[in-house]
């Protein structure tokens, strides 16, 4: 199984990035991996194993200026 998660907000300085904005990329990008992998894995564990794939931006090791939700969400 592999997984990727990934939406993006319009560019944003820090101090101007809406609160609802970053959360939301937060949900998807975090919050919805998690929900895939939960699910995936206990399907998993039911047929004996099997094995996830997960990939992530480059964003997450270099950052990206105006992205303020995005690189950190990308972290691996």
């Amino acid at each position: 199984m592999r997984t990727t998660r990934g939406i993006g907000a319009l560019p944003a300085a820090l101090h101007e990035t809406e609160q609802a904005s970053f959360e939301r990329v937060l949900s998807v990008n975090l919050v919805g991996v998690w929900l895939c992998l939960k699910h995936e894995a206990r399907v998993m564990l039911q047929h004996g194993g099997g094995a996830i794939v997960n990939t992530a931006s480059l964003a997450g090791l270099i950052g990206f200026p105006m992205n303020v939700a995005y690189s950190p969400a990308s972290m691996p």
